[in-house]
C-alpha cells in the first residue's frame, strides 16, 4: 500500500513582526501550509486511482495551542490541521 508521510518545517523561537509583508510570514507559510497542501494535492490523485494509500501530515500542537512568540508558525500548523 502506497503511503505518503509530509513533514515539513522549521521555525525559531524568536519573537516575530507580525506584518503581511514580512519574509519570516510568507516563508512559514508557504513551507508549512502551502507546501502540505501542494504535496496532499499532488499525490491523492494518484492514491485514488490506485484504490489505496495513506496521506499522514505532521504538524505540531501549536497549531491547537497558540504560543505567542510564534504567531506564524501556529497559524500556519492550524491551517494544515483544517486542511487534511
Amino acid at each position: 500500500m502506497p503511503n505518503v508521510y509530509d513533514h515539513e518545517g522549521f521555525e525559531t523561537a524568536v519573537w516575530e513582526e507580525v506584518s503581511v509583508e514580512g519574509l519570516h510570514v510568507r516563508t512559514t507559510i508557504n513551507l508549512h501550509l502551502l507546501g502540505t497542501t501542494r504535496v496532499i494535492d499532488a499525490f491523492t490523485a494518484h492514491l485514488i486511482a490506485r484504490g489505496s494509500g495513506d496521506i499522514v501530515t505532521v504538524t505540531s500542537g501549536i497549531g491547537f495551542l497558540p504560543y505567542p512568540l510564534m504567531p506564524t508558525y501556529g497559524a500556519s500548523k492550524a491551517g494544515v490541521h483544517a486542511y487534511s
